[in-house]
C-alpha cells in the first residue's frame, strides 16, 4: 500500500517471509536494478542467513542475445543448403561458404561482444555497491528498511561487504559455470534444428555400403553436436576479447574472427567427413592404402579432438572465481569498514 502509512509497514514486514518461502529469488536485471532500494531489500532478504534463498540473474539483454545467436546459426545453414543447390562449381561453392559462414561467425563474435560487455556491467555494479547511494521514491521509507537490513546483518556496512563479495561470487559462477560463454543446453535449438538433415542425408545413401553409411552418419552428428557447439563457442570467446578492442577497424576484428572460425569448422569437417567418405567408397586418400572399413576409424580419430573441445568448453566447472580485481575489491571492501581481511574471508 502507498498510502496508509500503517499497512505499508506491515507489508514491509512481510516481504521477509514471502521470499524465504521461495525455492529461488529470479531477479530480472538492468543496469538499474542495483540503484533502487526496494530490489536491493529483496536481495537482502533472500541473502540473509535466515534465508539463504538461490538467486537466478537473468540481464534482459540476454534473451535477445540469445535470439541473435540462434538467428545467425539458422542463416549460416540455410546459406550452406542454398549455395549446394546454385552453385554447380565445386571450388568456388566453397569459397563462398567460407565467408558466408564466416559473415555468420562475425554476427555472432559481435553478439558476444556485447554479452561480455553486459556481464562485465553486471559484475562492476556488485563491485561498486553502496546501500546508502540507492534511490527510493518515498525517503520516508529509507530508514524502514535500512533498520530491517540492519537487523539482518547487524550493519549497513556488513551487508555492503556481503553484496561485493559473497553474493558477488555466487551470481557470477551461475554465468560462467562452464569455460564457454554460454552453456551447451542454450546452443540446444540450433543443434535440434540439424536433425532432419541429418535424417535426410543418410537417407541419401541408402544402398550403398555399410562403411558410407556409418561414416555418413558418425560425421553428420558429430557436425551438429560437436563441432557446431564448440566452432559457437569460440567465436563467442573471441568476440568477448575483441570487445575491449574500441576502434574504427572493429567490424575488420569481428570479420577476421568469423573467417578464422569457419575455417577451422572446414578443416574439421574435411577431416572428419570427406576424407573417411572417400576411404568408405574405395578411394585412396593421403597416399595410403586403406580398406573401406578404416572409414570408421578414420572418422572417430578426425572427430575425437572437437569432441574433446565440446566436452572441455561446456563442462560444469565449479572453481571460485580469482584473480586481482577480485582481491582488489576484497581489499576495498575492508579499507572502506576497517575489518581486516581475515575475518572477511571467514564471513
Amino acid at each position: 500500500n502507498q498510502t496508509d502509512r500503517e499497512l505499508k509497514k506491515a507489508g514491509v514486514a512481510r516481504i521477509p517471509k514471502f521470499v524465504r518461502s521461495s525455492r529461488e529469488l529470479l531477479v530480472l536485471w538492468d543496469e538499474a536494478y542495483l540503484t533502487r532500494l526496494w530490489c536491493v531489500y529483496e536481495l537482502a532478504v533472500a541473502q540473509s542467513a535466515r534465508a539463504r534463498t538461490a538467486i537466478r540473474m537473468m540481464p534482459l539483454g540476454m534473451s535477445v542475445t540469445l535470439v541473435k545467436l540462434h538467428v545467425f546459426v539458422f542463416a549460416s545453414e540455410l546459406s550452406h543448403r542454398l549455395l549446394y543447390v546454385f552453385v554447380p562449381h565445386r571450388l568456388l561453392r566453397e569459397v563462398l561458404l567460407l565467408l558466408m559462414r564466416g559473415c555468420c561467425f562475425a554476427l555472432v563474435a559481435h553478439a558476444s561482444a556485447d554479452m561480455a560487455r553486459m556481464l562485465q556491467s553486471l559484475e562492476d555494479d556488485f563491485g561498486s555497491f553502496r546501500v546508502r547511494s540507492t534511490q527510493i521514491s518515498d525517503e520516508a521509507d529509507r530508514r524502514v528498511l535500512y533498520v530491517s537490513i540492519e537487523k539482518m546483518y547487524g550493519s549497513l556496512d556488513a551487508f555492503d561487504i556481503e553484496i561485493r563479495t559473497r553474493v558477488r561470487q555466487t551470481v557470477m559462477e551461475s554465468f560462467v559455470a562452464q569455460r564457454a560463454l554460454l552453456p551447451y543446453r542454450a546452443l540446444l535449438v540450433p543443434m535440434v534444428a540439424e536433425v532432419p538433415s541429418i535424417m535426410s542425408c543418410c537417407t541419401d545413401v541408402i544402398g550403398q555400403s555399410a562403411e558410407v553409411r556409418t561414416v555418413l552418419f558418425m560425421s553428420n552428428v558429430a557436425k551438429s553436436f560437436a563441432f557446431l557447439p564448440v566452432c559457437i563457442a569460440l567465436a563467442m570467446s573471441l568476440g568477448s576479447a575483441a570487445a575491449r578492442c574500441m576502434g574504427v577497424g572493429k567490424w575488420a576484428l569481428f570479420l577476421a574472427i568469423g573467417v578464422v572460425v569457419s575455417a577451422v569448422r572446414t578443416i574439421a569437417v574435411y577431416f572428419a567427413s570427406r576424407i573417411p567418405r572417400a576411404i568408405a567408397r574405395g578411394n585412396s586418400q593421403l597416399g595410403l592404402e586403406l580398406e573401406p572399413w578404416h572409414a570408421v576409424l578414420f572418422t572417430l580419430v578426425a572427430a575425437l579432438p572437437m569432441c574433446v573441445a565440446a566436452v572441455w568448453l561446456f563442462r560444469p566447472t565449479h572453481a571460485a572465481p580469482s584473480g586481482t580485481a577480485a582481491a582488489r575489491e576484497r581489499q576495498g571492501a575492508c579499507e572502506v569498514t576497517g575489518v581486516p581481511l581475515s575475518e572477511i574471508h571467514s564471513l
